[in-house]
């Protein structure tokens, strides 16, 4: 069988799930031709499709022994990265850099790996080609235009959004990504084109971004009641893909606040962590803070999260459990600085320390101090309605694995405090680490506020830090516009929009 009919059929039978057939078709060619490279590498894609990445990086490294290039070289970057191992999928795509690429999707898997790791620069290269030579691809278009916005070059996405939807008027993440950037105008025109795509789409991720989209638009016309309900809708497209019992939560949050002490690595480095829960100013702080020049920003690393796991020994698909916690907390700490080291000192570049932003680093804390003991933890508290409704306003996916309570707003509001009880817990528990910083006081106070956390985490003040907007940086998160404008107090008191739709919600949850 040739090599393109092979790959044919084993996609057919995959997207069928027919997974059993297509192992034993693999099998058969190879057990005709052990030397069968397309072979390896197919059977190291069927196992990467039901789950078993270990297995799938072992035969495809037998593909590589093979045959070499840059499509086997890609898949096992990707695999590297799925398991956690940050630090070989970064060194095999500084090798595949030295390679030619021409195919538009592999350049667009290459950058979204880049973007995955916060290399959001050298992302947007690979982007701009893969849009170059694919123009009339709409994923591909979109995918571009995301990198254009991170690049806060919101005009160029805005073109390339509009492409796609005309190259495919149902791509439901171009009108998601099309509604977070267009304006009053647009968004006008662009709300019929939503409601009439949602009168005939079934599928549950594409109603989560269809109805996300229309309620964004909606809030641009002050329909702030029709927005709650679209908002809600998109939420309910997905729950049932989600999983969140506010009361494990709840119990899982006082084991972490009852670990047992840990002992300490006699490692000297004074990283920076900002945590807190989500839209609750982490990335603002960061952005202000790491205009030092002693400071750079290492973007949201999931190294923290990934290297606990990895320590508990723990076999699950899960991230965080109450017996990964229990099992990295017998695991020395010097192994846990150790494997976050390599990370950190290749993205801190020239500066002598890093920030790592990751908002759910906040369970870790205990794990984090005990591998740096010289780290200093900044964990951001908001308004709690303010907090919750911009969750509720957020659009996250259901795969994300800390992101489960934000598919209800009661499950939002229940999160919020269990996260509350937390931050208190570690800031009395290590008042000389770790600092409850208020998003009010930051937005209305900003000098004060930042000369505090410039002293707090021993970095001389940087007089013009509040000049932050002025030079636009890579950004991801859902802050990229804040950032990209002085600070100010516009969005505090915003829930006030769906003040009675919260109260009745929330208070209902509690009787």
């Amino acid at each position: 069988m040739s090599a393109s009919t092979l790959a044919q059929h084993i996609a057919t039978r995959l997207a069928n799930n027919q997974v059993q057939q297509a192992h034993a078709l693999l099998v058969t060619e190879l057990q005709k031709n052990p030397a069968h490279h397309e072979a390896w590498f197919l059977l190291a894609q069927v196992n990467a499709h039901v789950g078993d990445l270990n297995k799938a990086l072992k035969l495809i490294d037998k593909a590589l022994n093979e045959h070499r290039n840059s499509e086997y070289l890609l898949a096992k970057a990707k695999y590297l990265y799925l398991i956690g191992n940050v630090a070989d999928c970064t060194q095999l795509l500084i090798d595949l850099d030295a390679l030619p690429l021409n195919d538009a999707v592999a350049l667009d898997t290459l950058a979204n790996l880049y973007s995955r790791l916060g290399n959001y620069v050298k992302a947007h290269q690979y982007h701009v080609q893969a849009v170059t030579q694919a123009p009339d691809n709409a994923d591909i278009n979109v995918n571009a235009a995301i990198s254009y916005a991170i690049m806060a070059k919101p005009e160029q996405a805005v073109s390339l959004l509009q492409h796609a939807i005309q190259l495919n008027p149902a791509n439901y993440r171009a009108h998601f990504i099309y509604a977070e950037h267009a304006d009053a105008e647009q968004a006008t025109a662009h709300t019929q084109q939503l409601s009439t795509l949602l009168a005939t789409q079934t599928h549950p991720i594409a109603k989560q971004h269809l109805h996300h989209a229309l309620a964004l638009e909606l809030e641009k016309r002050s329909r702030f009641d029709d927005a709650f309900e679209a908002f809600t809708k998109s939420k309910q497209a997905v729950e049932r893909r989600v999983q969140f019992n506010p009361q494990r939560h709840r119990d899982f949050c006082q084991q972490v606040k009852s670990l047992p002490s840990l002992t300490p690595s006699d490692n000297q480095s004074a990283p920076v962590f900002i945590a807190g829960m989500p839209r609750s100013g982490t990335t603002l702080v960061d952005k202000i803070l790491c205009q030092s020049a002693q400071l750079a920003s290492l973007g949201e690393l999931n190294d923290i999260a990934q290297s606990v796991k990895s320590l508990s020994q723990i076999q699950t698909p899960a991230v965080l459990t109450p017996e990964i916690v229990n099992g990295a907390a017998h695991a020395p700490a010097s192994a846990l600085a150790q494997s976050y080291h390599v990370r950190y000192h290749a993205l801190k570049m020239n500066a002598p320390r890093g920030c790592d932003k990751q908002p759910f680093n906040f369970y870790y804390i205990d794990f984090i101090l005990s591998a740096f003991p010289k780290a200093k933890i900044i964990l951001m508290v908001r308004n709690k309605e303010d907090c919750c409704m911009a969750n509720m306003r957020q659009l996250y996916q259901v795969q994300s694995p800390f992101h489960h309570y934000a598919f209800k707003l009661e499950h939002i509001a229940a999160f919020y405090d269990d996260y509350l009880d937390l931050a208190k817990h570690f800031a009395a528990k290590y008042p000389e680490q770790v600092v409850l910083q208020s998003y009010e006081e930051l937005v209305s106070e900003g000098e004060q506020t930042m000369r505090h956390l410039y002293a707090f985490c021993d970095l001389p003040y940087q007089q013009d830090c509040l000049d932050f907007y002025a030079t636009p940086s890579a950004c991801a998160t859902a802050s990229k516009l804040q950032i990209r404008q002085p600070l100010n107090t516009r969005s505090v008191g915003y829930w006030r929009h769906y003040e009675q739709k919260y109260r009745a919600i929330v208070a209902a949850d509690k009787q």
